[in-house]
């Protein structure tokens, strides 16, 4: 799981990139870091 990560998260800035840029990334960061906990 932890190496598919950061795949996914690359995928999602690209996206993020071609659409409007809403903070995808970030909410995944958090969602992330409060699945760990």
């Amino acid at each position: 799981m932890e190496n598919i990560y950061p795949y996914l998260r690359r995928t999602i800035r690209q996206i993020n990139k071609k659409t409007v840029g809403i903070p995808t990334v970030f909410l995944y960061d958090v969602f992330y870091m409060m699945k760990d906990k």
